[in-house]
């Protein structure tokens, strides 16, 4: 369905695809694989959840995460809502695939983007 190449500092690849023996919509996200990647994982300082909670609809109260995941995180989901793909997809009377399910998964970074970008995601697509 859609792929991001884009790789620099807080760009991170991924991809969506359609699973319709799950009736899933998958987005995949890549984990460590560049110098770029690498100095994102030793941004080791703690961001709080506390502000993106708020905005997201999640208890983020004295919760912390990975501040290079965090940037990442924004990126990535600036990224997808600049495109509405998963709006196109799976929302609206228009959607090709309203009956499917969300599924986000992810390796090494991408894993830990995979987590906030749920916790981001969970009001608009429950079945998250």
């Amino acid at each position: 369905a859609y792929a991001s190449f884009e790789s620099g500092f807080y760009e991170t690849p991924y991809f969506i695809v359609i699973d319709r023996e799950w009736k899933s919509i998958v987005v995949s996200i890549r984990g460590s694989l560049t110098l770029e990647d690498c100095v994102v994982d030793v941004l080791l300082d703690p961001s709080p959840l506390d502000a993106l909670g708020e905005k997201y609809g999640f208890d983020g109260t004295e919760q912390y995460c990975h501040g290079g995941v965090l940037e990442c995180t924004n990126w990535l989901h600036a990224d997808l809502m600049k495109h509405k793909i998963l709006e196109k997809l799976l929302l609206g009377p228009n959607a090709e695939y309203s009956d499917y399910t969300l599924r986000i998964v992810g390796h090494s970074l991408g894993a830990g983007i995979g987590v906030i970008l749920s916790m981001m995601l969970r009001n608009t697509f429950p079945d998250l």
